[in-house]
């Protein structure tokens, strides 16, 4: 039972005994039907509304504290979903190596817009600021961006020579800050 409940059979009690003591003490011609069912009335509204501000109050706190365990869960959740996306990224650009070391560059291409689209949901994840430094991980954006470009421009056959060694360098800077991020993450929650 919470103290409000307490409370609250403190003062419905107290309300009882008042309207015993007011009934004792009428005067025996005054100790009418309609005068004893005036004073119970009068007493339970004064009570009953007492009462129900103590009620209110309690479910207001409740409710706050709800509202606050469903934020803190909802904030745990997204965590816990962001990791399975960085894991997914992880792979995404372990994947792209593959398909550039095996020339599958069309594949490659799709993976890298796939990547891109992960890595811009992470730029705006406020995790991310607090484990990772930005600007390193926007500058391996950028540097992705970069490579889609060329490899976009290599598969509509614009001559371009593209630093395919680069480019895996890039995805491996990616992988390590991805890793960083998702054990800073997991250890987090």
């Amino acid at each position: 039972m919470n103290n409000a409940n307490k409370v609250s059979i403190i003062i419905i009690l107290i309300g009882i005994l008042i309207t015993a003591i007011l009934i004792v003490n009428l005067d025996t011609y005054e100790q009418s039907f309609i005068n004893i069912v005036s004073i119970i009335g009068s007493v339970a509204s004064v009570f009953g509304l007492i009462v129900a501000i103590i009620q209110i109050a309690s479910i207001k706190k409740i409710s706050e504290i709800t509202s606050q365990a469903v934020q803190e869960t909802k904030a745990k959740l997204v965590d816990k979903l962001s990791i399975a996306d960085i894991s997914k990224a992880e792979k995404l650009a372990r994947e792209i190596q593959m398909f550039l070391r095996d020339e599958k560059y069309e594949s490659a291409y799709l993976r890298l817009t796939d990547l891109k689209s992960s890595l811009l949901q992470f730029q705006a994840s406020v995790s991310i600021k607090d484990y990772l430094q930005p600007k390193k991980y926007n500058k391996l954006v950028e540097q992705i961006q970069i490579d889609i470009v060329n490899l976009s421009d290599l598969l509509r056959g614009v001559p371009k020579d593209v630093d395919f060694s680069q480019v895996n360098n890039h995805l491996e800077q990616l992988v390590t800050v991805l890793s960083q991020f998702e054990n800073a993450v997991k250890f987090h929650i």
